[in-house]
């Protein structure tokens, strides 16, 4: 298990996380390692998100997300940004972001994102 820290996003649905190939100084915070993880899957696509003047692109890829240290509240086959570009973001006070919004990023894809995950397998309440 890699333990990292998210900002709670509930202006947006995407999830990313600093992969080990962003740079530190783009990503100075802990870095997503993708071959420490048995449940990693690359989705094969790319993505990227504008945040005012910053901005992040990476790989869009799947794996199992926690939001405590229990696996209680685990949601399984999450797809996120692996992030490996990110600018103007480096004095984020956390490793990544989890997206809580409703709209979905991923419509193509299912409702992938962790929030939609745990309150569609009823590990947490919610109105999604």
């Amino acid at each position: 298990m890699q333990e990292l820290t998210f900002i709670f996003d509930t202006g947006s649905a995407w999830t990313w996380i600093p992969s080990e190939d962003c740079p530190d100084e783009e990503c100075p915070n802990r870095h997503y390692q993708y071959h420490l993880s048995s449940g990693y899957h690359d989705t094969g696509e790319i993505d990227n998100v504008v945040y005012g003047i910053g901005e992040i692109k990476g790989q869009i890829v799947n794996d199992d997300i926690a939001i405590t240290k229990s696996t209680e509240y685990q949601a399984l086959d999450v797809n996120f940004l692996s992030v490996y570009y990110a600018k103007d973001l480096a004095t984020i006070e956390s490793d990544g972001l989890l997206g809580l919004s409703p709209k979905s990023n991923y419509v193509s894809r299912g409702n992938t994102e962790p929030m939609h995950l745990l309150v569609n397998e009823m590990k947490i309440d919610g109105i999604i």
